[in-house]
């Protein structure tokens, strides 16, 4: 299990700037989640934040990636090289 010190680290050296997009860490903090296949209520709960600020970080999400669905973030992450990092973080 990966502490928080560890995870700033991966966010700032792997997952703040990715393919020229930019990401904040809350961004990657839901979408590592959704990416283990966490439910957003689910996340709401692990993260201590909303179910509605869960689906404003993963809408904000799909609008820099410009794409509308969760087979194309789970694609763009593959794609990126920074999956396993994402899932590790």
């Amino acid at each position: 299990m990966t502490n928080s010190f560890e995870a700033s680290n991966i966010y700032s050296m792997k997952l703040s700037h990715i393919n020229g997009i930019n990401f904040t860490e809350r961004e990657m903090d839901v979408i590592a989640c959704f990416i283990n296949n966490r439910s957003a209520k689910k996340i709401s709960s692990l993260l201590k934040i909303s179910n509605k600020t869960v689906n404003a970080h993963i809408r904000n999400v799909k609008l820099k990636l410009l794409c509308f669905s969760k087979d194309g973030i789970i694609d763009f992450f593959e794609k990126s090289g920074v999956y396993y990092s994402l899932k590790e973080y």
